[in-house]
């Protein structure tokens, strides 16, 4: 093994002990997320109008709600947002396809990075359109 190979994995296995700490810290939070109660209900609010999403919903100017709000926004793509739904709760993916930038809560989105919904977010498409998504949870838990 050459000199440059040895401080390539010695550089490596210093890496992945001083991350140990933080991967420990962040699976310990997701094991914290509860899952969604049956109850629980995500709505889309965009020019004073509330729609309630499902899994599998696409917000932008050709998707499968309020498609109609986002038409006067070229810069929003026809599908710039996916909802999603699993058993660990809601999430909002940016679609890899999107060329503008999307804030949630003032910060970057990743494209094709799920990104858990919990309580109130705005988001800022394309900087031409600014909407909420809204989680509700009707069980009280």
């Amino acid at each position: 093994m050459s000199y440059q190979e040895r401080r390539h994995l010695e550089k490596t296995a210093n890496l992945s002990a001083e991350l140990a700490p933080v991967s420990r810290a962040i699976h310990a939070s997701l094991q914290k997320v509860r899952p969604p109660s049956d109850q629980s209900h995500l709505t889309l609010e965009i020019t004073d109008q509330s729609f309630e999403l499902k899994d599998g919903d696409i917000i932008g100017r050709g998707g499968t709600v309020a498609a109609h709000l986002f038409s006067s926004h070229k810069m929003v793509s026809r599908k710039h947002l996916i909802i999603s739904r699993d058993q660990t709760g809601w999430y909002v993916t940016v679609l890899p396809s999107v060329p503008n930038v999307t804030l949630m809560d003032e910060g970057s989105m990743r494209r094709g990075l799920k990104y858990a919904i919990s309580g109130q977010h705005t988001l800022n498409l394309a900087g031409q359109c600014t909407i909420t998504l809204n989680l509700i949870d009707l069980s009280g838990s």
